[in-house]
């Protein structure tokens, strides 16, 4: 009998258990703090409160297994392990609908397979498939093969997901469109003026006159602080200076209305150092599940959301001197240099809004 145990001693209560759980939850628990500070800075309290809530549990459930091991008390493990399935399952879920159905305030979050957030669903995945493993009375080379199951069904997915941001995304644009991108409109650098009706190109011109005017009361973000516009400290991090950011209000949801001009969803600025920051230009939203107008040829709109009407639509507007210029899809610096002292250098302002070519005129 003696002999039979020692052969079949559960993996429950080997030294490899508690370290895959701990590191495990200790993973978990950093791809939310390393999270936390976007959904505080979108103003998203109650997820904010659940990544909270998130990190405690895992932080806790560390030390709970800690406990529960150098006891050796077979109760208090497999508890320590139904708990940490629960939470990591949980996690699992909530991660997945906010990419897929959406949740709410985070509608922009639909389609967009982060890396920080398909990291979490490794360590999360691992925690459910040895866990599920453990509470069934599985052996140690059966959990093996579950985590390694694991880790190669959530490796696929990311590598899925990846290729689907890179590619399918952009496949209802036009000329032009970015890989990553929805688009409603021409893509090309500048919006081809000629081709639109006197109507269109008045609406366009209104639509940058009135910009103009509703920049007046943003030109320090100092001034943007105080109306609620905020820059993410994340994005700070990742760009350094100088650098184009977004100052938003409300989030990455839509918020307003439609191209108001007094109350825009976000500012963009050209920034060389914090708190020096030059206000070059807007970024209107519109519904997902809407058709925002185009003025013809004068507007292009783009989402970052894959077959699905939950991702905004967004559009620039920047602070120039001409129309054409006023409309690009892209950054014209040689027309900004015109409007922000000092000379602007050509540098990339993100993923998804890239410099105008040099030799593209308005």
């Amino acid at each position: 009998m003696s002999s039979t145990r020692l052969v079949h001693q559960p993996f429950a209560r080997s030294t490899a258990a508690l370290s895959v759980v701990v590191v495990a939850l200790g993973g978990m628990a950093y791809c939310h703090v390393k999270d936390l500070p976007d959904k505080l800075e979108e103003d998203i309290v109650y997820m904010a409160a659940l990544f909270v809530g998130n990190i405690a549990l895992s932080l806790a459930l560390i030390a709970v297994f800690l406990v529960a091991y150098a006891s050796r008390s077979e109760r208090l493990i497999r508890n320590a392990w139904a708990a940490a399935v629960v939470l990591a399952a949980l996690t699992i879920v909530g991660f997945v609908a906010s990419r897929t159905v959406g949740l709410p305030q985070m509608d922009d979050h639909v389609g967009e397979w982060d890396s920080l957030g398909l990291a979490s669903l490794v360590f999360e995945g691992t925690i459910v498939a040895l866990g599920t493993g453990v509470l069934l009375g599985s052996r140690r080379h059966v959990v093996a093969r579950a985590a390694y199951t694991t880790t190669l069904v959530v490796g696929a997915m990311a590598v899925l997901a990846a290729t689907a941001s890179a590619d399918d995304m952009g496949d209802e644009g036009g000329s032009g469109a970015m890989p990553g991108m929805v688009v409603r409109g021409d893509m090309r650098p500048y919006p081809s003026l000629r081709a639109a009706m006197p109507d269109e190109l008045a609406a366009g011109r209104a639509l940058a006159r009135s910009t103009k005017r509703g920049a007046r009361q943003f030109r320090t973000l100092a001034a943007a602080r105080k109306r609620g516009y905020k820059i993410k400290l994340s994005e700070l991090a990742d760009k350094g200076f100088p650098a184009v950011y977004h100052a938003r209000k409300g989030g990455a949801g839509f918020t307003g209305r439609v191209l108001d001009a007094a109350a825009p969803q976000a500012l963009m600025y050209y920034c060389t150092a914090f708190g020096r920051c030059s206000l070059i230009g807007f970024m209107y939203r519109a519904p997902g599940d809407s058709e925002p107008p185009t003025y013809g040829p004068v507007l292009a709109w783009h989402r970052h959301a894959k077959r699905n009407t939950s991702g905004t639509w967004m559009t620039h507007v920047w602070l120039t001197r001409t129309v054409g210029s006023a409309f690009a899809r892209c950054v014209p610096w040689s027309y900004l240099t015109a409007v922000v002292k000092p000379t602007i250098p050509r540098a990339p302002a993100s993923a998804f809004l890239q410099d105008c070519p040099a030799d593209a005129e308005a």
